[in-house]
């Protein structure tokens, strides 16, 4: 069983996956979903709380989903005293391009409180741009994807 000192270990997990590019959403590497997102809304920042239901559109939702299922089957005994976990998704404007438009420097904080009330925190950084459909091709690893259906279980 996993103890509380392992907490920071474990933020600094989540936070590398949440940027590498094994995090789909919706078949896409969710990083530049997350972006593109954060562009359309005219924010700079996006925060995930993922004890929340609240509705904040299907990107978000689908990471939600997709992480809550990945995590519940992946935490050999976390629940017992994780109490708050949430993502932070920060946008800084890096470089222009003239084909694909704005590139970001994307920082991805994981925050994780335990049942006592403290606050274990990792980040982990990349760039990207956001999610255009004319540039990316869609994951065909269905039953690896970040967000399950019904007919595929998360690995």
């Amino acid at each position: 069983m996993p103890r509380r000192r392992e907490l920071k270990s474990i933020a600094s997990g989540i936070a590398s996956f949440c940027v590498s590019r094994n995090n789909d959403i919706l078949g896409y590497w969710g990083v530049g979903m997350i972006c593109r997102h954060a562009l359309t809304q005219g924010i700079e920042a996006v925060s995930i709380d993922l004890g929340s239901t609240q509705d904040d559109g299907p990107e978000l939702a689908a990471f939600r989903t997709g992480f809550l299922e990945r995590f519940h089957s992946a935490r050999h005994g976390l629940s017992s005293f994780v109490r708050g976990l949430a993502v932070e998704f920060r946008f800084e404007p890096y470089s222009w391009s003239e084909v694909r438009g704005q590139c970001s420097r994307v920082t991805c904080c994981v925050h994780i409180i335990d049942d006592l009330g403290k606050r274990r925190s990792a980040s982990a950084e990349t760039f990207c741009y956001p999610h255009d459909p004319r540039f990316e091709s869609k994951s065909n690893r269905a039953i690896k994807s970040w967000v399950a259906t019904g007919d595929n279980v998360p690995c």
